[in-house]
């Protein structure tokens, strides 16, 4: 991250150079500074709603899904940490996790849907935090406000499978099943 913002002033210092030099000696007043930073702003634009232009470098932390709809299996738990959906839709499959040892994960809905398939064989800790959302279990109970903590197995044994869960403006359904 701090290659990325000495890489940014490093670019505007040498526009803004470029920007005096020009006027000095042309007397061409060229607002490369305003254009590159509208560059800037499309850019970060496109990649907020696309995701990281770089995936490589996130891939050990977290997977967003914007705007779309898909299904993500996870099999290995240290693939990655966070998951983010926001105006989307997404499956998170855990039931056929191998875990070896303790595993945190977050999962965080803003304006979407998700649904986290889970292995009742599995011992599994989930705390949920939900605003102005609907939050299903598989014991049938609703949420929509407040923190809640759902448990399947022997949840203080180790392996554990540890979920976060934060659902805003979104719906949030946990099922179990192999």
């Amino acid at each position: 991250m701090i290659a990325s913002w000495n890489l940014f002033w490093g670019i505007l210092i040498i526009l803004f150079g470029l920007s005096l030099l020009i006027k000095a000696i042309f007397n061409i007043d060229l607002p490369l500074i305003k254009i590159f930073l509208g560059i800037m702003l499309i850019y970060a634009g496109f990649t907020l709603i696309t995701g990281s232009p770089n995936n490589s470098f996130k891939k050990s932390f977290h997977q967003s899904i914007n705007f779309g709809n898909r299904t993500i299996k996870v099999t290995d738990p240290k693939s990655y940490e966070k998951y983010t959906i926001m105006f989307g839709k997404g499956l998170f499959d855990f039931s056929k996790i191998n875990l070896t040892d303790k595993v945190k994960i977050k999962i965080n809905t803003v304006f979407g849907h998700s649904t986290i398939l889970l292995n009742p064989n599995i011992p599994t800790r989930i705390v949920i935090n939900s605003s102005f959302s609907n939050v299903l279990l598989p014991d049938k109970m609703e949420a929509s406000f407040g923190e809640f903590v759902y448990k399947t197995g022997p949840a203080d044994t180790e392996p554990l499978l540890e979920i976060k869960a934060t659902v805003s403006f979104g719906n949030l359904y946990i099922q179990e099943g192999e």
